[in-house]
């Protein structure tokens, strides 16, 4: 249980953090504002994207196709996320970045390093880069990314 705890208290700091981050050179006003607000929507997978935008203000956005703004390929929707092309690149150097942060954490916090800690982590399916072309809908990090967590059959 104390752990849980303990887990829970990193995360929350740590997203604290970044919540609390403020790029600009202002104390507050509209573009901080604006910058939050984005943050609390994607901490909360709530970030409004064509198709929730089209639900929710049908006269402001008509349905239709109303293309990713990055791909200019596919429309626009929640289940685009993670799967565009565009976003491979960053999306594999997030995951390599992520796993030698984790491996310097680990590293950083124990007394021992186990061994084949590194190998572990790269072969690890979630930090997983050899994908071609956008993100499969099976790699952990997509589900991630869509919040589903599958459950053992």
């Amino acid at each position: 249980m104390s752990e849980n705890a303990t887990n829970f208290k990193w995360r929350h700091r740590l997203v604290k953090e970044w919540l609390q981050h403020n790029p600009t050179d202002a104390l507050c006003g509209a573009k901080l504002s604006k910058i939050q607000g984005n943050k609390i929507k994607k901490c909360n997978f709530i970030y409004p994207t064509i198709d929730i935008q089209q639900r929710n203000y049908p006269r402001l956005y008509p349905i239709g196709n109303i293309s990713c703004k990055d791909c200019n390929d596919i429309q626009n929707s929640n289940a685009h996320i993670g799967i565009c092309h565009n976003h491979s690149n960053d999306i594999i150097t997030l995951l390599l970045d992520e796993g030698y942060n984790l491996l310097q954490l680990i590293r950083d916090n124990t007394k021992e390093t186990p061994y084949a800690l590194e190998a572990t982590i790269r072969s690890s399916r979630f930090f997983d880069t050899n994908f071609n072309g956008p993100l499969l809908t099976s790699h952990p990090c997509y589900l991630l990314i869509h919040n589903l967590v599958p459950t053992p059959e």
